[in-house]
């Protein structure tokens, strides 16, 4: 589990930092072509190419963030931080709400399945716990 935080840390930090850049570069355009909302037909096209720009940014933010990203990162996965992982961390981060949703519902079932080990682990004890008090409450039974 601690490879997989790392790696969602790591996304959560891109994706932040690609977000407030785009909002930047938005902003700073004279034509306002990317801020406001293009004909309706032509919307899904303005949308495209936001999250392009966010996956670009990020992946340049990764590639730029090498050694702190490879700190992050178990170490078995640092050789592997080339070019193709940025450019797949990019894509991971522009992903939207529905990357981000199924990032969720992993830890979501990380952390049930968690429980379900606690609460058997819980069951077992007190079931020992039971099995060693018998003996005792025979013993009471007969003296008595």
């Amino acid at each position: 589990m601690g490879t997989l935080k790392a790696i969602v840390v790591v996304l959560v930090a891109l994706s932040m930092a690609s977000e407030r850049i785009i909002e930047i570069v938005k902003q700073m355009l004279p034509a306002k072509w990317l801020v406001d909302a293009w004909p309706a037909a032509q919307e899904p096209r303005r949308q495209a190419l936001l999250q392009a720009m966010a996956g670009v940014v990020a992946g340049v933010i990764a590639w730029l963030s090498h050694d702190q990203i490879a700190a992050m990162v178990p170490a078995n996965m640092a050789p592997f931080l080339h070019w193709p992982a940025y450019v797949l961390l990019g894509a991971m981060c522009s992903a939207g709400s529905g990357f981000w949703n199924h990032i969720l519902d992993i830890f979501r079932a990380m952390k049930i399945e968690r429980e379900a080990k606690a609460e058997l682990h819980v069951r077992q004890l007190n079931a020992q716990r039971a099995l060693a008090k018998e003996p005792e409450l025979k013993k009471s039974a007969f003296a008595a």
